[in-house]
Formats: C-alpha cells, structure tokens, sequence
C-alpha cells in the first residue's frame, strides 16, 4: 500500500487513528510545507507539531524537544482511550 501515489501527488489515504506529525521546521528533504499538505490530507485527526532549529533528524538534533512533544501526544491518547472505555 502506497502513501504517495506520484513524485508530484500527496494524496494521503484517510486513517481513523490519531496521528502525530512532529517535523524539523529546518528539514532539507522535506520541508516544512510537505508536513502542512499531509496533515490536511490525513484529516482532523492528524497533529502537526513542528521542532525550530531541527531538521530532518530532529529526534536527534533535539532530542528534549521531540521527547515532550511525542510525551505529549501520548499522554493526550491515552487520556482519549480512558475516557472512550469509562
């Protein structure tokens, strides 16, 4: 199953789980815009979080701010499953 149909299509299946874009603003390969079209394509349950002064190995470059943010996103979830189940 293919994400991205052609070089110059971003057209994005629909997912029904919550997503978590976390992106280097400063990404090279692929910019920050790339990560704005695939969350309007992955619909409202897709998160776009962007790390200032990271690039494309921001989980690397800035391992604190990817950390809280993926802490927060789960924590989040997490919450929604509790409250899904109670």
């Amino acid at each position: 199953m293919k994400l991205f149909y052609s070089e110059n299509e971003t057209e994005l299946l629909a997912w029904l789980q919550k997503i978590m874009l976390i992106w280097g603003e400063e990404d090279k390969l692929f910019d920050i815009e790339l990560a704005k079209k695939m969350k309007e394509q992955l619909g409202e349950n897709c998160y776009l979080q962007g790390i200032p002064k990271a690039g494309h190995l921001l989980h690397l470059e800035r391992p604190c701010a990817y950390n809280r943010q993926l802490g927060r996103f789960l924590a989040y979830v997490n919450s929604q499953e509790n409250q899904a189940t109670s």
